[in-house]
């Protein structure tokens, strides 16, 4: 029973280490939604972020009008030119992202890496757990041993004490 349970501890550490190591490659996908569902529990919702960044590419939209109104009215020499002006000019919507790309996706990142070293640490109370357990073990069958030798000791000193 012990037997199995260390290896089972054994086994345990070894994929806590390995799906640590490898989270950044093949499993980088499970630690992702884990750190996001993390940042959400924490009151950082993505929604939100797409939010906040949309406000800030309608601003930047609204500096980039203002921008080719000041350029036509440079450039504008008669009077129809003038009333051409007044025409909002047709400008590209522009995605930024500049909060989800330098906020929101670093702390994505850094709750990753925490996921990821705090599993590896976690890790390592199972080998604790299974270096104990096979300590354990190592100490019960030594007793079965010893007493199984006491035991045939005591018969052989039994089976001379007979003859003699």
């Amino acid at each position: 029973m012990l037997k199995s349970s260390y290896r089972f501890f054994y086994i345990l550490f070894l994929a806590g280490v390995m799906f640590s190591l490898l989270g950044g490659t093949l499993f980088h996908q499970p630690f992702q939604s884990a750190s996001i569902s993390a940042l959400d529990m924490a009151g950082l919702h993505k929604p939100d972020i797409d939010s906040c960044d949309r406000r800030i590419d309608d601003i930047l939209q609204w500096k980039d009008i203002s921008e080719a109104w000041t350029m036509k009215v440079r450039t504008a020499d008669s009077w129809k030119e003038y009333k051409e002006i007044f025409k909002v000019p047709d400008v590209k919507m522009q995605q930024h992202g500049f909060i989800g790309k330098y906020a929101y996706e670093p702390m994505v990142k850094t709750t990753m890496y925490w996921l990821r070293l705090s599993l590896f640490m976690f890790s390592f109370s199972f080998l604790f757990v299974a270096v104990i357990f096979q300590l354990i073990h190592g100490s019960l069958s030594l007793r079965r041993r010893v007493r199984a030798l006491e035991v045939q000791m005591a018969l052989i000193e039994g089976a001379m004490n007979v003859r003699a």
